[in-house]
């Protein structure tokens, strides 16, 4: 009799703050639930990061122009 090895695979992106997408697969002997993570979500994730980024980005040169305005007036 063989001894055999159940491993594990480790996703090949791994980011700590996305949500991944959770699937539940069924197999002939059990049930396994198996995180997908697809190029798309990755995508998606990246441009809402960016997007929020950009926001506060543009809010505080808004904020410093003001200042500055409001300084030298």
């Amino acid at each position: 009799m063989q001894d055999t090895m159940v491993t594990e695979n480790e996703p090949l992106i791994a980011i700590d703050d996305f949500p991944a997408r959770i699937e539940t697969t069924q197999d002939t002997s059990a049930t396994e639930n198996e995180q997908l993570l697809t190029i798309d979500d990755l995508a998606a994730y990246k441009q809402k990061f960016l997007m929020k980024k950009i926001l506060i980005m543009v809010i505080v040169v808004n904020v410093i122009v003001l200042i500055s305005i409001v300084l030298c007036t």
